[in-house]
C-alpha cells in the first residue's frame, strides 16, 4: 500500500481509521475531534528514545552541559551570558539538523566558535546517552526502527524536523493530512508536499464538500477570495481596551454555561497566552468561571520565584531597608508587628544587626561571602523552611506546584554542579538562571473553558470559538 499525503486545503478528520494504525495528533483538541487517545510525534519520538537506550536532558543539566562546553571552547568567556545570548540560535540548530561541519566550512570566525560550541555540547550529552530536548525529532528520525502505519491529522503547517520524522516513521499505508493551495500562505507547505512526492509519498487532493459551519465559511472566504459563503454565525465585536474585550468575552460565556453550554465545547483564542493570561484570570475569578490555560511561566513570576530573589537580594545587599521591607512584607515573608514596622520607618532601618533586633527571623538569611554550592543550596532549603514557604505556598495550587518545582530544580543542581566554592553574587545568578529558565504551569487546573493560542487547537472542533486582540495588528 501507498503512502498517501493528503493536501486538500481544508482537510477534514478522516471519517474512519484503519484498527491497526497509530493515531498522531499535536494536542488534545484533535485527539478529541477524532475520538481517540491523544499521541503526538513528540510522544512517539520520546519512545524511540527509549528503545535506543537515551533520554531527554533536563532543562538543568542541559544548561549545565552547555556552559561547560562554552568554558570548555571560549575559555575565559562569561558562560551564563554566552549561553543566554545563542540560546535561541541554538534551539534552531539543534531542531532542523543543521550542519556544524557546513558551519566551520564556511562560516565566520565568529560562526566557528559557535558551531565548536555545539558540537562540544553535543559531545557532553552524548556522553551521558542524552540528547537536547529540542532535537528529539530530527534526532529520533535517524534512529533505527521499525515504520508504522500512521494517520497524522492536526499537524498543518509543515517543519523540517516533523517531516523527516514522518517520512521516517510512517510505513506502508500511513496516512498525512498537509493542507496545500496557491495562497502564500501555504507556500512552505507546497514546497515540503513536493519533497514527499520525491520521498515516494502518493499525493491526493480529495476536494470535499465545503462544510457549512462558520469555521468552514471563514475559510472558503480566506482561501477563495469570489466565494459568497455565509458568515451569519461570526460576529465582529469592537472594545475600547484590553480589559472590556476580555470582560465582555467572558460575560458572554459565562451566559453560555448558565444556559447548559458544555465548556469543553468553548475555546478562547489568543495571538499571545503571556500578554492575556494573567487578564483573563483575574476576571475569571471574579466572574466565577473555570479556564483551562495551557500556559507554562517561568519559575520568576510566581510568588515562589520572587520570594527567592528577595531572599538572594536582601542578603547580598546587605539587608537595606527597601529590599528587607520587601522581603518582609511578602506574601510568603515573616511580617513584623505594628511597633516593629514603625521603628523600621522611623530609623529606616539598614544592615543586618538592626534588622535582627526587630525580626529575629531573618538570622537564617546571614551568610558568608564565599562556600562551596552545596552549601549555599543547602541554606537557602532551611531558609524556606524556616519561612514555612511549602505551608504558604500550599494555599494556592500553582504556587504549590511552583515551590515543589524550584525544590526539584535546586536539587538537581546539586546532583550535576561540581561542589566549588561558590560567592554569593555568583550563586544569586545561578538561581536567577533557574528561576527564568525552568517553567511552572500558569494554572495546574485542567478543565473548563479553553486559552489557548491558535496552534493549540488546529484540527479541534468547538461549538463557540472566541478570537481576541483581532485590532491594531496584534493578531
Amino acid at each position: 500500500m501507498p503512502r498517501i499525503l493528503i493536501t486538500d486545503a481544508r482537510p477534514f478528520p478522516p471519517g474512519s481509521i484503519s484498527p491497526i494504525a497509530i493515531v498522531i495528533t499535536p494536542h488534545q483538541a484533535a485527539a478529541d475531534a477524532l475520538g481517540v487517545v491523544h499521541l503526538s510525534l513528540r510522544s512517539l519520538a520520546e519512545e524511540a528514545l527509549r528503545h535506543a537506550g537515551l533520554e531527554i536532558a533536563s532543562g538543568i543539566r542541559s544548561q549545565v552541559l552547555l556552559k561547560q562546553a562554552i568554558g570548555e571552547m571560549t575559555p575565559g568567556s562569561d558562560t551564563s551570558a554566552e549561553a543566554a545570548r545563542m540560546k535561541q540560535i541554538l534551539q534552531t540548530v539543534l531542531r532542523t539538523g543543521i550542519d556544524t561541519d557546513e558551519l566551520n566550512r564556511f562560516g565566520s570566525n565568529r560562526v566557528k566558535r559557535f558551531a565548536g560550541v555545539v558540537e562540544r555540547y553535543r559531545e557532553k550529552l552524548r556522553a551521558e546517552r542524552l540528547i537536547d530536548r529540542d532535537e528529539l525529532l530530527w534526532h529520533a528520525a535517524h534512529l533505527i526502527h521499525e515504520p508504522k502505519e500512521l494517520v497524522i491529522y492536526g499537524y498543518h503547517r509543515a517543519r523540517k524536523e516533523e517531516i523527516y520524522f514522518i517520512n521516517a516513521f510512517a510505513g506502508t499505508g500511513s496516512i498525512y493530512y498537509l493542507p496545500c493551495h496557491p495562497d502564500p500562505i501555504f507556500t512552505a507547505n507546497q514546497l515540503w508536499a513536493e519533497r514527499m512526492e520525491v520521498f515516494g509519498w502518493t499525493r491526493r487532493d480529495e476536494h470535499r464538500k465545503a462544510g457549512t459551519t462558520a469555521g468552514a465559511a471563514a475559510a472558503r472566504r480566506f482561501l477563495d477570495k469570489a466565494a459568497d459563503g455565509s458568515l451569519s454565525s461570526v460576529h465582529a465585536i469592537k472594545a475600547p481596551d484590553h480589559e472590556s474585550e476580555v470582560r465582555g468575552v467572558l460575560a458572554t460565556v459565562k451566559e453560555l454555561l448558565c444556559s447548559g453550554a458544555d465548556p469543553a465545547g468553548i475555546a478562547l483564542v489568543c495571538r499571545d497566552e503571556n500578554t492575556y493570561a494573567p487578564t483573563v484570570s483575574a476576571v475569571a475569578g471574579e466572574y466565577g468561571l473555570p479556564i483551562n490555560f495551557r500556559l507554562s511561566i517561568p519559575l520568576a513570576e510566581t510568588w515562589t520565584g520572587s520570594f527567592v530573589s528577595l531572599l538572594l537580594e536582601t542578603a547580598r545587599g546587605g539587608f537595606g531597608f527597601e529590599t528587607t521591607a520587601r522581603l518582609l512584607k511578602h506574601p510568603f515573608g515573616p511580617g513584623l508587628s505594628d511597633n516593629a514596622w514603625n521603628t523600621a520607618r522611623k530609623t529606616h532601618t539598614e544592615s543586618f544587626d538592626n534588622w535582627k533586633h526587630l525580626s529575629a527571623d531573618i538570622d537564617c538569611l546571614r551568610w558568608d561571602e564565599v562556600r562551596p554550592l552545596h552549601d549555599r543550596i543547602r541554606s537557602l532549603q532551611d531558609a524556606l523552611r524556616k519561612f514555612d514557604v511549602r505551608q504558604k505556598s500550599g494555599l494556592v495550587a500553582r504556587e504549590a506546584v511552583a515551590y515543589n518545582c524550584f525544590l526539584d530544580a535546586i536539587s538537581e543542581l546539586t546532583t550535576f554542579e561540581e561542589n566549588r566554592p561558590i560567592s554569593l553574587d555568583g550563586f544569586s545568578s545561578l538561581i536567577s538562571e533557574v528561576l527564568l529558565s525552568v517553567k511552572t504551569p500558569f494554572d495546574p487546573s485542567a478543565a473548563g473553558v479553553l486559552l489557548a493560542e491558535p496552534t493549540i487547537i488546529v484540527g479541534g472542533r468547538f461549538r463557540q470559538v472566541f478570537v481576541m486582540a483581532l485590532a491594531g495588528g496584534i493578531y
